[in-house]
């Protein structure tokens, strides 16, 4: 959206680019803090360990 304001300002241009980054960057925080809970979640549930299988998939 940054860039339809004005498409030929290179600042604006990065300043939007480092705040699309700093909100994904959350996203795949939480994403990858998540998997290990699965891990053991599914060790709860099945006795089993598939961490192989977790990570694989991720």
């Amino acid at each position: 959206m940054v860039r339809l304001i004005d498409p030929y300002n290179a600042t604006l241009a990065f300043v939007g680019a480092a705040f699309w980054g700093f909100g994904h960057g959350f996203t795949y925080a939480c994403l990858f803090a998540k998997v290990p809970d699965v891990c053991e979640y599914g060790e709860y549930i099945e006795h089993k360990r598939h961490e192989g299988l977790t990570y694989g998939i991720n």
